[in-house]
């Protein structure tokens, strides 16, 4: 019969080459929102679980949109990047409105949308 040593397994994954992680929209940027922007009193716009303020940058002095959602038990984390993630898939398109960046700290989402004149954010 055989014997009872063990085999010795050869590295299956030697000469594989590991697949980058390609990079996805509800990939927070590092940093705080605070660091890059700065909100303004202009309210915009306000729904069922979040508002819409202006703000601007601190780099280009350019306005933009901020929906602010915040970190409550009846609004999972899941849904706030299911939404990041679609908006990020439809960038280019003409008619939808452009996600620019998206931010979390402990209690709130960040997501930096252009800035339109007229109409609603939420």
């Amino acid at each position: 019969m055989g014997s009872s040593e063990p085999l010795p397994i050869a590295e299956s994954d030697k000469g594989r080459k590991k697949k980058k992680r390609k990079a996805r929209a509800t990939d927070s940027l590092p940093g705080r929102f605070e660091d890059t922007y700065k909100l303004t009193s202009e309210l915009l716009g306000e729904g069922a679980y979040a508002k819409v303020q202006g703000a601007v940058s601190l780099q280009n002095g350019k306005e933009y949109a901020v929906k602010i959602i915040e970190k409550q038990a009846g609004h999972s984390r899941s849904r706030v990047f299911r939404e990041v993630e679609t908006l990020y898939q439809c960038q280019g398109n003409k008619n939808i409105l452009e996600l620019i960046e998206f931010f979390e700290d402990d209690t709130r989402f960040y997501l930096v949308f252009e800035k339109l004149q007229g109409g609603t954010y939420c």
